[in-house]
């Protein structure tokens, strides 16, 4: 790291609220920071599409497909213990946004070591997760149903059941985008966030029951 003269990155993450997202991501930019080298984690694929169920994928067989995760964690929710075990990678490689420092993030929250919750977050071109917030307009409670949302929307980054999200919600279809800036100099560090969610909350029956959509500059 060049000490003296200030340089500037972009890191592309995505804070979820009430499942531990910021301080995972706090920790990954840190990360990337203070080993000031071309990459930081080790690099993997974006899950393919169906590859996470809740309710049957096993916090094993994940460990089995990814390896050794980046970190791990557990937290309480409504009275039940939820494990997360998160992936994490960055380098120096062109991003969606023009100057970013892109990155991928997957995290997973297992109880009793099976899953209840996935999101998985990039900025690299190949596998972003950005996505057109306006189409949520689009979108009728208590008439669209989960394939019109995934129609509207494209397929969501995330998903989370109980206890991740409070009844009578079943299950959240999650889109999510995060752009935080860092610009460091010699004695300070200047951070700037930005963070755009999306949750769609849906019935046992698959029709949506909610709409949350959250933006924060910071």
């Amino acid at each position: 790291m060049t000490r003296g003269r200030a340089f500037q990155k972009n890191y592309l993450f995505t804070p979820t609220q009430g499942v531990g997202w910021r301080a995972v991501f706090a920790l990954a930019f840190v990360s990337l920071l203070t080993a000031c080298t071309a990459s930081s984690g080790r690099d993997f694929v974006r899950p393919a599409r169906g590859s996470l169920v809740i309710g049957q994928t096993t916090e094993s067989e994940v460990l089995a497909r990814y390896g050794k995760p980046w970190s791990t964690g557990s937290q309480q929710r409504d009275g039940r213990m939820v494990d997360m075990i998160v992936y994490s990678y960055s380098s120096t490689e062109e991003a969606v946004v023009g100057g970013a420092t892109p990155a991928r993030v997957l995290v997973c929250h297992f109880v009793e070591r099976g899953l209840v919750g996935y999101e998985f977050v990039s900025s690299y071109p190949v596998d972003h997760t950005s996505f057109d917030p306006g189409k949520r307009r689009d979108i009728e409670v208590g008439e669209s149903t989960r394939e019109d949302v995934i129609a509207m929307m494209g397929p969501p980054n995330g998903e989370l059941a109980r206890p991740l999200i409070d009844a009578p919600a079943e299950r959240a279809l999650v889109y999510s985008y995060s752009h935080t800036q860092v610009s460091v100099g010699f004695l300070e560090m200047d951070v700037h966030q930005g963070a755009t969610v999306l949750q769609v909350l849906l019935g046992a029956d698959g029709v949506v029951q909610d709409v949350k959509y959250s933006e924060s500059r910071t």
